[in-house]
């Protein structure tokens, strides 16, 4: 039987990934993002979050800095 890594991988920078990088963080799991791009930015575009999303950033500890940015 093959054994699974325990190397966790990421792949894509957007919204979804760095919020799993994040939360992976939180709870001492190491990960590496990787990213296409070269760099990273705003875009000037908005987003709408639904409440579930923000019962997730409010466990990321980012609720507060989204209601200081919004």
């Amino acid at each position: 039987m093959k054994k699974f890594s325990d190397h966790i991988a990421i792949i894509g920078a957007g919204i979804a990934g760095l919020a799993a990088a994040n939360f992976l963080q939180i709870k001492n799991i190491p990960c590496v993002v990787f990213e296409r791009s070269k760099y990273l930015g705003e875009h000037g575009a908005g987003i709408s979050i639904s409440p579930n999303g923000i019962n997730v950033l409010n466990e990321l500890g980012l609720i507060e800095e989204l209601r200081l940015i919004s």
